[in-house]
């Protein structure tokens, strides 16, 4: 009499299954991270796109596309490129530029010889500023990052100024070009 056991499965078969389950539960343990990586992806993409309507619609017309890789900035309008973007790093959203009003630039020139202990005033015309406006000025390559060289900015009816005071104890070519710029808003 022939025996009533089932067929036992050939080794080649015991192989092939196990390969199966070890490839499934591959699959199975990748799958969350690529849904979050995609999630966090298109959630970047969100935030982006909030953000650039955001700044488009308080500042139309103002672009910083390489503002990490910058060197110079041509006009407040057309920067493609900015000497520091320190603050454009530090803006966590666009929501800090609410309210903001851009009155204008400047180019004004720079004051040429300072000798030690000396102060001078240099101004430009900006149609629309007053007293109180906010200005940042930006210095050209080149100029010393000294301590004791002081550059302070203000505005008066349609005039920006800034005033720059030598106390490092030295004389100090500044030079009249090319110019400090200065963008003005409140």
């Amino acid at each position: 009499m022939t025996s009533s056991k089932g067929r036992r499965p050939s080794p080649a078969m015991i192989v092939a299954l196990a390969a199966l389950v070890v490839a499934l539960a591959g699959t199975a343990m990748a799958a969350p991270t690529a849904i979050k990586s995609i999630l966090n992806k298109k959630e970047k993409k969100q935030a982006k796109n909030i953000a650039k309507n955001q700044i488009n619609a308080l500042a139309p017309g103002l672009s910083v596309k390489h503002a990490n890789t910058a060197g110079s900035a041509d006009s407040a309008k057309h920067a493609d490129s900015a000497t520091n973007a320190d603050s454009a790093k530090r803006a966590d959203n666009a929501d800090s530029l609410s309210g903001t009003t851009i009155v204008g630039t400047a180019d004004i020139e720079g004051p040429g010889l300072l000798p030690n202990g000396t102060c001078v005033e240099k101004s430009a015309t900006v149609t629309g500023a007053k007293s109180g406006d906010h200005i940042v000025l930006t210095a050209p390559n080149g100029w010393p990052t000294y301590e004791k060289l002081t550059l302070v900015a203000h505005a008066s009816a349609d005039t920006v100024a800034y005033d720059i005071c030598n106390l490092t104890g030295a004389m100090q070519n500044l030079g009249t070009g090319p110019p400090v710029r200065a963008l003005v808003f409140r």
